[in-house]
């Protein structure tokens, strides 16, 4: 698989022991999916796939749950590890890709606030993050930006 730009790249053919070997699309490596033209489109559909299988876990298991501090380390333990697992590699730069990771959070603050009972209008979910100070979850792009940060002045 060659990393190019380019639109049609030049395919060459590799043989070993006159079988030739298959060409594929992407590659794993280290958690993290690389396709041919570096997008991280292709990881993100599979972090946040994993994200909101994890989500539905805690969705089944927690349901009985009322006191907040357990619905936040569970989510910030299974969930907002795997959301956050390399972000300096793959940071997302396109608006969609970002709004793709931050639906995994939303869908998590909306499910507190039923479990809660804390009124919140629909697709506005502060008043579950200031209503409950173990909610000051930051959003995933600062986050993001924090970890770039970090990352940056630590090497």
């Amino acid at each position: 698989m060659p990393f190019t730009r380019v639109r049609f790249p030049i395919v060459n053919t590799h043989v070993v022991n006159k079988l030739g070997l298959l060409s594929v699309d992407s590659i794993r490596d280290l958690g993290f999916i690389f396709t041919p033209s570096l997008s991280p489109r292709s990881h993100i559909n599979n972090v946040t796939c994993k994200a909101y299988k994890l989500l539905g876990f805690i969705r089944r298991v927690s349901s009985e749950f009322k006191f907040t501090g357990s619905l936040k380390s569970l989510y910030c333990a299974l969930v907002r590890t795997i959301l956050e697992y390399g972000s300096v590699v793959w940071d997302p730069y396109c608006t969609d890709l970002c709004r793709q990771l931050e639906d995994v959070q939303r869908k998590f603050l909306n499910y507190a606030s039923y479990v809660l009972n804390i009124p919140c209008p629909p697709h506005d979910y502060s008043p579950v993050q200031t209503q409950i100070i173990f909610f000051s979850i930051p959003s995933l792009l600062s986050q993001y930006f924090l970890l770039n940060i970090n990352y940056l002045f630590r090497h």
